[in-house]
């Protein structure tokens, strides 16, 4: 799993793997972008994914922080290589 190491540990000393830390729900996902647009009082935020981005439900979610919202086209990404 992505980044399962660095959430966790190596030896899985800071937690297990779980459904929810690899797919998490988009309520989750949404209380948590709240929680960080409002503690760093942005202005900005960069969405990325590597399917839904939910961009939608997003600016819905802070609407009332009047935040712009910034995603990368699939157009201009370039292979890891």
């Amino acid at each position: 799993m992505f980044g399962s190491a660095q959430c966790l540990g190596f030896r899985l000393e800071h937690g297990e793997l779980s459904h929810d830390l690899c797919y998490p729900p988009e309520d989750t996902i949404l209380k948590q972008i709240k929680s960080q647009v409002k503690k760093m009082a942005a202005k900005t935020v960069f969405v990325a994914a590597d399917d839904n981005h939910m961009i939608g439900k997003i600016q819905q979610a802070l609407k009332k922080f009047k935040v712009s919202l910034v995603r990368t086209s699939v157009d201009i990404m370039q292979p890891c290589w």
